[in-house]
């Protein structure tokens, strides 16, 4: 089921009317005066209540139509293929800044909750994807994770791969759960953010990933929901947009581009 709470007008900027329905029906998004330019790219994200098992693989399938004020399609993709749903027992809570000024470095914090207690070797890596034009800080030293660590090769913690910060975790010990993990790193805001302003969360283990999540990103003006001082509190109190969650009912949060 989709749902207009929690939408991202993301690269339209401006927030659109919006319109759900029921379970397997469409959501339909109107935006006042809108012109799409040719050649350039377009981002938006909206809720979404993930059903209570896997889909069928034949019909796990999302579309996308673009239609005039007639609600003639000119445009259309109705076979975009869709996530598998997991069971990693992570949730991603949100993320906060220290500041969303043009080119000054900033503390950043994503905030995730392990339900109970991940296995050792389950994951191999989490990795932290930035939006187009932020950099993260070389300085390894500023990653912290609060209140508790999680278990991190020693030697190894953590990798930045270009517009990716990568997490090393010891595949000898388990990831304690029932616990909220605040990761906090450094990066370099850009002058201009990108039409697809988000940041990802991948939980892998080896090349797979087990677990992904997408955030919207903070722009210029843009206050952080919560104080980054107070590191050991939670962003909210629901379990927030992600794209991978155990098998079961869910909310999620989706990115389309055009």
């Amino acid at each position: 089921r989709l749902f207009c709470t929690g939408f991202s007008p993301l690269g339209f900027v401006r927030m659109p009317q919006c319109k759900s329905g029921g379970v397997n029906e469409e959501l339909e998004v109107k935006f006042d005066n809108a012109t799409l330019l040719a050649g350039s790219a377009y981002t938006f994200g909206v809720t979404i209540y993930n059903p209570g098992g896997a889909p069928n693989p034949s019909t796990n399938y999302w579309g996308l139509a673009i239609r005039d004020y007639n609600y003639d399609a000119f445009d259309s993709n109705l076979n975009i293929p869709g996530l598998d749903l997991g069971t990693v027992p992570i949730r991603c809570y949100g993320i906060g800044w220290t500041s969303a000024a043009p080119r000054v470095l900033a503390t950043v914090m994503i905030q995730i909750r392990v339900l109970h207690e991940i296995a050792p070797g389950t994951l191999t890596t989490i990795s932290i994807r930035a939006p187009e034009g932020i950099m993260f800080s070389e300085d390894l030293s500023a990653i912290r994770i609060l209140p508790q660590p999680l278990p991190m090769v020693e030697g190894n913690k953590a990798t930045i791969a270009g517009d990716t910060l990568i997490l090393n975790l010891d595949g000898n010990l388990p990831i304690k759960g029932n616990l909220v993990y605040n990761i906090r790193f450094e990066v370099i805001n850009p002058v201009v953010y990108p039409h697809d302003n988000t940041w990802s969360v991948l939980a892998k283990k080896n090349i797979d990933i087990e677990f992904s999540h997408v955030l919207t990103g903070y722009v210029f003006g843009q206050v952080s929901p919560f104080d980054l001082t107070l590191g050991s509190s939670r962003v909210g109190s629901s379990a927030g947009p992600s794209q991978r969650f155990p098998l079961g009912a869910a909310s999620a949060r989706l990115v389309l581009g055009l």
